[in-house]
């Protein structure tokens, strides 16, 4: 009789020790970005260089639609300004720029790297001009500079919370005016467009309008 007891422990005992020695498994979990369906204001700011000597500021205004936590798109405007040592004079011209913007989250965490994009065209506020002369040749031709054209910009950043910092890489129009005058032309306004290449920083604050 105590033989059957104790066989009849053993198996209790052995389900006891096997459930105590079962190892719990470990799951990392990250804190998600926060970014919900709703509008968000997105101010920013670029500061970059152009191939040639010149420097681009921007100063701009998104108002985009958060789709999800991976896409937003939308549309913007702000203030261009673009300063070249190549025109003899100090004077830099400024634009309006109008533009529509799509961004992607390559995830949905508090750091979440992403690719913007924008795409649109400047509105020139002014111009600027230099004037070229040669009494040998008698003969004067004046430039005129305005930021005119097509507009488009990729930027490679990632965002923390409602901070973005990136690295920006686009291209530009810069609309070049010249009127010639000799004795030997007869007097005439020519213009073509020059592209500007720029790479730079870019920094920017999400507001969100959360639906």
């Amino acid at each position: 009789m105590a033989m059957l007891v104790l066989l009849g422990a053993a198996p209790l005992a052995e389900a006891q020790i096997m459930v105590s020695s079962t190892t719990a498994s470990t799951q990392r979990i990250y804190e998600k970005s926060g970014r919900e369906k709703g509008f968000v204001i997105r101010p920013e700011m670029t500061l970059a260089a152009i191939i040639g000597n010149c420097t681009f500021t921007n100063l701009n205004a998104t108002f985009a639609y958060q789709l999800n936590p991976y896409f937003t798109i939308g549309a913007g405007t702000g203030l261009n300004r673009f300063s070249s040592a190549g025109w003899n004079t100090y004077e830099s011209i400024r634009a309006i720029p109008l533009y529509a913007n799509a961004r992607v989250y390559f995830c949905d965490r508090k750091w979440s790297p992403f690719f913007d994009l924008k795409i649109g065209f400047d509105i020139p506020l002014n111009q600027t001009y230099y004037i070229e002369t040669d009494s040998y040749y008698y003969y004067y031709r004046e430039y005129r500079y305005s930021l005119k054209g097509l507009v488009l910009c990729g930027t490679f950043g990632v965002q923390y919370k409602n901070f973005d910092f990136g690295c920006i890489v686009g291209a530009l129009q810069e609309h070049e005016k010249y009127y010639y005058h000799s004795e030997n032309y007869y007097d005439n306004w020519e213009g073509n467009y020059i592209p500007g290449l720029l790479l730079g920083g870019y920094v920017a604050y999400n507001i969100p309008f959360k639906k």
